[in-house]
């Protein structure tokens, strides 16, 4: 009877083995792979804010836009914010800010902000966009330019 014992006790452990090392297999599949996506999600999230900077901070198309025909909502004019390019955007993403995101050709959420604190119609403004929510993957964008004929930082913050 002795032998019966060993046998399914040695058949116990085969079975225990089998599914320990399945489990590290699927553990550094689980762990090689997580990286990759991650550097795709934040390569992705950079691409997609570069865009998104050099589409604002540009002079827009048509040059003079406005809400009903603009292609491509960019805020400066002659290299330099405009005031009144500003106040339509900073309008245009309180009444659709769908529309921008399409605009921008993208489906994250964004928020911009310049380090000159600035007003828009005698109304202070700390940023335009959605406010940032705690998100694993953001991305902020620095560049700078130029705003009252002052040297500014311009930050852009985007999300999934």
């Amino acid at each position: 009877m002795s032998s019966t014992k060993a046998q399914a006790w040695g058949f116990d452990l085969i079975a225990a083995s089998i599914i320990f090392v399945g489990g590290m297999v699927v553990f550094y599949l689980y762990a090689l792979n997580s990286p990759n996506q991650t550097e795709r999600t934040l390569g992705s999230l950079n691409y997609e804010a570069d865009t998104i900077a050099d589409i604002i901070l540009s002079e827009g198309y048509p040059p003079a836009w406005n809400d009903d025909n603009v292609i491509s909502p960019g805020i400066l004019t002659g290299k330099k914010i405009d005031n009144a390019k500003l106040g339509r955007f900073y309008n245009l993403s309180l009444t659709d800010y769908s529309k921008i995101k399409g605009l921008f050709g993208s489906r994250e959420e964004f928020y911009f902000f310049i380090s000159e604190n600035f007003s828009i119609e005698g109304k202070e403004v700390e940023g335009i966009g959605s406010k940032p929510v705690a998100s694993n993957n953001l991305v902020k964008i620095t560049r700078f330019t130029i705003y009252n004929d002052k040297p500014v930082s311009f930050n852009l913050e985007i999300w999934d």
